[in-house]
């Protein structure tokens, strides 16, 4: 059985970390990834002045799921590793 993937709270990022626990006071049940995925499409909404198109946001998308999963790779080589 595979063991669920988390995020080691000492690398989460403060503002991403907030966001996540108002989220979750106020009912939205979000994980850290799914909050770094909000962060992400809501930087660059604003930065693109709210005219996101669907070629911006697959890009995003793509390049969140290399992040974490080069991110979970790392971790588990540093956990075979001890």
């Amino acid at each position: 059985m595979a063991r669920e993937k988390k995020v080691l709270i000492q690398d989460y990022k403060p503002d991403r970390h907030q966001l996540m626990m108002a989220l979750n006071m106020v009912g939205i049940y979000v994980d850290y990834p799914m909050t770094d995925l909000l962060m992400r499409t809501l930087d660059l909404y604003y930065k693109k002045g709210g005219s996101m198109d669907l070629n911006d946001t697959a890009k995003l998308k793509v390049r969140h799921e290399q992040d974490w999963q080069e991110y979970f790779k790392q971790l588990e080589e540093k956990e075979s590793e001890s």
